[in-house]
């Protein structure tokens, strides 16, 4: 009797899960469905920044090249829209292959999917850094950590304007999960899908490949170039010409150095004129960070992990790109959440951990309203710069083990 007691009290507990995950399942879709849908009702898509990513995808459904000039301005004005930042695409044409099943679609209706889209990436992505823990130590600090995400400014701009950082956000989010299980290959042809937004995208891939090579990981970097290859052949198939295009195009770029909120930015404000030479200023301030973190960290290098690896090499990327914006600061949210859990294995004070998520909120807030005032976004560079001392902090804490969350897999070979 007392053991099929026990088996009624588990069965009962087990519904109880179900249902509960079930509710939990669709409250969230009820919540996503009502911002992607206030989100179409109260933004011009036609003028946001998600119609170039739209209309490339249209053009190529109808076979048409959004590097024309003409055809590009002829497309925007077919459509009845005012948004001309630039006279053609500034992405790679497998950017726009991407878009182009949402190119079939009505631009209310793709844009409302890919704002509904948009936060199961990031949702995903949050998971994704939390499914290597076991511990409900780890697990409680999930809450503040979903939180801290869909309140942070980037969030807000990229369900606002629809731009594509959730889905790299998802990307480098896979490749840390894939790393963290040893599945290295299969991390690199992940990796190489962040070539999709170059300005982001590529210095990530060339940190990071220096990083596999340092660590033996030949295979993860040749991996990397197949899955990056194969993508521009496709493209190819659509436009031979399209690598050569693409570069004219994306030079247009530069013409808003002075706002990015990177250290070029920054010295281009400075300056008071963009150009190489605060492209120049802001690589040498980067280079001297680079090496004052490289000091701090050089007798505990054998500490940066996977993970911590990934998250240097996205704020470093942050710091030195030439052309930003603050929604781009959404991939912060990866060493925003190593920190946190490398503080709850350290035995700092709970409240503390799951305080710095809102912390890092309430400074991109502040931020913002200076931006306002200074007519320049280029002070949010101050973001990146707080979660690199982070990460360098947390890396350089005695006693700290070689992995945050998962034993090591270098003898595993991939």
């Amino acid at each position: 009797m007392h053991e099929e007691h026990l088996t009624e009290k588990k069965q009962n507990l087990s519904r109880f899960a179900f249902i509960f995950r079930l509710c939990c399942a669709l409250l969230v879709a009820v919540l996503f469905f009502a911002v992607a849908k206030h989100s179409a009702g109260s933004v011009d898509c036609k003028n946001a920044d998600f119609i170039a990513y739209w209309l490339a995808g249209k053009m190529i459904m109808a076979g048409e090249n959004p590097y024309s000039p003409d055809q590009w301005l002829a497309a925007v004005k077919s459509i009845g829209s005012a948004w001309t930042p630039n006279s053609s695409f500034v992405y790679p044409l497998t950017t726009a292959m991407l878009f182009a099943p949402l190119g079939m679609l009505s631009p209310s209706d793709a844009y409302f999917l890919w704002i509904l889209l948009t936060q199961c990436f990031l949702l995903a992505s949050i998971a994704l850094l939390f499914s290597p823990v076991g511990s409900a130590s780890y697990l409680c600090l999930l809450p503040p950590a979903v939180a801290g995400l869909f309140l942070f400014r980037p969030t807000l701009l990229i369900l606002q304007n629809g731009q594509i950082s959730g889905l790299l956000l998802l990307v480098i989010c896979g490749v840390v999960y894939l790393w963290e299980k040893g599945r290295y290959r299969l991390g690199g042809v992940l990796l190489s899908l962040l070539a999709c937004k170059p300005n982001i995208g590529m210095p990530v891939i060339v940190i990071l490949s220096l990083w596999l090579l340092s660590k033996g990981r030949q295979g993860a970097v040749v991996a990397c170039l197949a899955g990056g290859s194969v993508l521009a052949a496709m493209a190819m198939l659509y436009n031979p010409y399209w690598p050569g295009e693409f570069i004219q195009s994306s030079s247009l770029l530069f013409g808003f150095l002075k706002q990015t909120p990177t250290l070029p930015g920054v010295a281009a404000q400075l300056a008071g004129r963009g150009g190489i030479m605060p492209i120049l200023l802001g690589w040498s301030a980067g280079a001297v960070i680079a090496a004052t973190c490289w000091a701090l960290l050089r007798h505990r290098r054998y500490d940066i992990d996977d993970r911590s690896a990934v998250s240097l090499a996205i704020v470093f990327t942050l710091l030195l790109t030439p052309y930003a914006w603050p929604y781009d600061q959404l991939l912060l949210i990866v060493p925003l959440v190593t920190v946190m859990l490398s503080m709850q294995r350290s035995g700092y004070p709970f409240l503390l951990c799951v305080s710095l998520p809102l912390a890092v909120d309430l400074l991109a807030i502040i931020l913002f309203a200076l931006s306002g005032t200074i007519r320049t976004e280029n002070y949010s560079v101050l973001l990146t710069l707080l979660l690199l001392s982070l990460l360098v902090w947390q890396v350089r804490q005695p006693g700290r083990d070689n992995l945050p969350i998962l034993p090591s897999r270098e003898g595993v070979p991939r």
